[in-house]
């Protein structure tokens, strides 16, 4: 068997090469950095209020009213990861488990409680039936939820 010419193993050196340097490059190239939004629910939400407040005027008393319920539904569920747009308080928090409860868990009742009321009421009984009561209803969400800035996050 005669020996390959020069340029053949030249141009297989550099296919061979050429296939090292792409698998290397596949394996330690640059990965796609994932970006991570940090979530910031109670912002969030009075954002979504005084955006709601501003639009009052043009939108129905029962569609502020629904809108300020919903911006709060999902303020629960982002913030404290409950199933708060499902369930009443009393289902969240029954009488009965009172006694029961951690003092952690009473204290996060209690930081909850302002806001479920508010919830239950609009979820419940929509309270907005003229325009000035729907902006009211949307400065009082705005009020409680600014009240909650000064609490500290678990």
């Amino acid at each position: 068997m005669s020996p390959l010419p020069w340029w053949v193993l030249l141009i297989a050196g550099l296919v061979l090469l050429g296939l090292v340097a792409l698998i290397l490059y596949l394996i330690l190239g640059r990965k796609a950095k994932a970006v991570i939004v940090a979530k910031r629910p109670l912002q969030d939400a009075v954002r979504r209020m005084k955006d709601l407040r501003g639009k009052a005027d043009v939108l129905s008393p029962s569609d502020v009213g629904h809108g300020v319920s919903e911006i709060l539904r999902r303020y629960y569920m982002e913030r404290y990861s409950i199933a708060a747009p499902f369930k009443t308080t009393q289902e969240l928090f029954p009488q009965q488990a009172d006694a029961d409860k951690n003092f952690r868990r009473r204290a996060w009742r209690e930081r909850f409680e302002p806001l479920a009321a508010l919830y239950d009421s609009l979820a419940y009984a929509p309270l907005p039936a003229t325009r000035s009561e729907a902006v009211a209803l949307v400065e009082t969400a705005i009020t409680k939820l600014e009240e909650e800035r000064l609490l500290p996050d678990d």
